[in-house]
């Protein structure tokens, strides 16, 4: 009856609708057509719900994925929202979460799962305040990247990472890297030095490393001093300590090389205390690692791949506290190159060699 007796059926096909008896005859009609036949009809139940909810959208919406896969978001009345499962609207109010639906047993299933999830998220402070830290991370890296990219339009970069090496070695090397011949030293906006984990090594477990602490000090001394002679003046030199030691990650690591622990955390604090004591003694800036990953006794094993050298979150962290002692020795440095939009299209020639002396 109705929509689908306008197509003729075929022999084995499935009919799908609501029985429907009348006059003592049964018909199946479609729910639409319940209204056209019956004096029954169709209605749509809208479920609205809300949840008290004062913790992170963001840690929010990332609990959802992890359940949903891809969620949709939306814009409602100017307020943030999600759509879960296709068919589940969740929409940030202030002190709450509200979620909407059309009932259906499906439907009902998912809400309760989303319903899960926010009185979860809500109860945890420990996930609130995780997230809250990786975001801040996240806000500052972005930030940082942003900065280094106008920096490296303003500075040649010249960087020396020399695996094993210690401060002794670095000192005899330290003139064929910087030397007047090579490169205009008046113009070098910073300097960093950045030694120590190396130096100090256990001289019993690693004496081709160690180098004893007075003369890691007095190395890290005739560096700045010799910057000096070439017109590097203290006040462009960052001497970096090396980071803290997670012990037992590096043991792991000695042991598959075959030999024994052979540095310690409490002598890789000394070094770095040597550190800062130099910079003090010098008036140059210090990078102090060793305390700043340790700060108010938080865990540091993260900013160490091996227990020794630095993960991908270990040289964001240098990277982000050294970019404030690099910020003022670069802000009011010339672009080397001009800024892509202030490049004359019709003429480029004309903004990219105007200073170079090739302009024709």
């Amino acid at each position: 009856m109705g929509s689908l007796a306008d197509k003729k059926s075929e022999q084995g096909q499935r009919v799908s609708g609501i029985l429907v008896k009348r006059n003592f005859n049964y018909h199946i009609v479609t729910p639409s057509d319940l209204s056209n036949y019956t004096e029954l009809s169709m209605s749509t139940v809208k479920q609205t719900q809300a949840i008290p909810f004062t913790g992170p959208f963001t840690l929010l919406e990332s609990q959802l994925r992890n359940i949903a896969g891809n969620i949709e978001e939306i814009e409602n009345h100017d307020r943030p929202a999600l759509k879960v499962f296709k068919n589940i609207t969740l929409v940030q109010e202030p002190g709450m979460v509200v979620l909407e639906w059309i009932a259906n047993p499906l439907n009902d299933m998912y809400a309760d799962a989303v319903t899960t999830v926010v009185l979860e998220v809500q109860s945890n402070p420990k996930a609130q305040k995780a997230m809250a830290n990786t975001k801040q991370d996240r806000v500052d890296m972005e930030t940082y990247q942003k900065r280094l990219e106008v920096m490296l339009q303003k500075c040649d970069v010249i960087n020396r990472g020399l695996s094993g090496y210690n401060s002794e070695w670095a000192k005899i090397i330290l003139p064929r890297v910087i030397n007047r011949e090579n490169m205009d030293t008046q113009n070098i906006a910073a300097v960093t030095i950045f030694f120590g984990a190396n130096d100090c090594a256990l001289k019993e477990k690693n004496p081709q490393q160690h180098i004893p602490i007075e003369e890691y000090a007095l190395n890290l001394k005739s560096m700045v001093q010799y910057l000096k002679t070439v017109s590097i003046p203290e006040e462009k030199v960052i001497l970096i300590t090396s980071p803290p030691l997670d012990e037992a990650a590096w043991e792991k690591e000695c042991i598959v090389k075959g030999c024994a622990l052979n540095r310690l955390n409490a002598v890789a604090g000394q070094y770095a205390q040597a550190c800062v004591q130099v910079a003090a003694e010098c008036g140059t800036e210090v990078l102090d690692l060793w305390t700043l990953m340790q700060k108010n006794g938080q865990e540091f094993s993260s900013y160490l791949s091996d227990g020794l050298h630095l993960s991908d979150k270990g040289n964001e962290f240098v990277a982000l506290h050294l970019w404030r002692l690099l910020e003022k020795r670069v802000a009011s440095l010339p672009l080397i190159l001009p800024y892509w939009a202030d490049v004359d299209p019709l003429s480029p020639e004309t903004s990219l060699l105007k200073d170079s002396g090739q302009e024709k």
